[in-house]
Order: structure tokens, then C-alpha cells, then sequence
């Protein structure tokens, strides 16, 4: 459910030169803290001000952390674990 929803309300899917779709599914930077925080409201109650702070204080960290070749945007298969380390919280995805 979590994969499908990163894939339907927050990936890009890539095209080919021809402008077809090639079945492979990223995140930007916009898209993935977007993503990011979405599960900070939804799983630890974040929101408002708390929110901009968190986000503030610990987005850069995540998102260099994950786009190490500094391309831009990660796999969406990063999804779950980019959000862990975000969140710092190992039982995020047990729902």
C-alpha cells in the first residue's frame, strides 16, 4: 500500500526518447520531501510549524544522504528507507 501510494501521488515515471513511458518510477527532491512529509503528519503527528522545524533541522541531511551522486532524484525503491531515516524510527512502516 505504502509503495503503491509513492508511486501514484509522488514518482515520475521516466519516458523514453520517443515519449513513451519506460515503466521506471523517481523521486525529485520536491516529490521525495513532499513524501517525507506526508509520513511525519500521518505517523509521528507532525504538522504546523513542528513540521517546517523538523523539516528545517533534518531534510538536508536526509535527502544528501540518498542522492549521494547528486543526480537530482533517487528510485522510488528508496522510499521506505529514505522516511525511516527522516523519521529516525525503525517501526515507521510495520502498518
Amino acid at each position: 500500500m505504502f509503495m503503491r501510494s509513492v508511486i501514484q501521488d509522488f514518482s515520475t515515471e521516466g519516458e523514453d526518447k520517443d515519449g513513451n513511458p519506460t515503466g521506471v518510477f523517481t523521486l525529485n527532491e520536491g516529490q521525495a520531501k513532499a513524501l517525507g512529509a506526508a509520513v511525519l503528519r500521518t505517523r509521528k503527528g507532525i504538522t504546523g510549524e513542528e513540521l517546517d522545524d523538523y523539516l528545517s533541522q533534518y531534510w538536508a541531511k536526509t535527502w544528501r544522504h540518498w542522492d549521494v551522486n547528486q543526480a537530482g532524484a533517487i528510485p522510488y525503491s528508496y522510499a521506505p528507507m529514505l522516511v525511516r531515516f527522516l523519521a529516525n524510527d525503525n517501526s515507521l512502516m510495520l502498518n
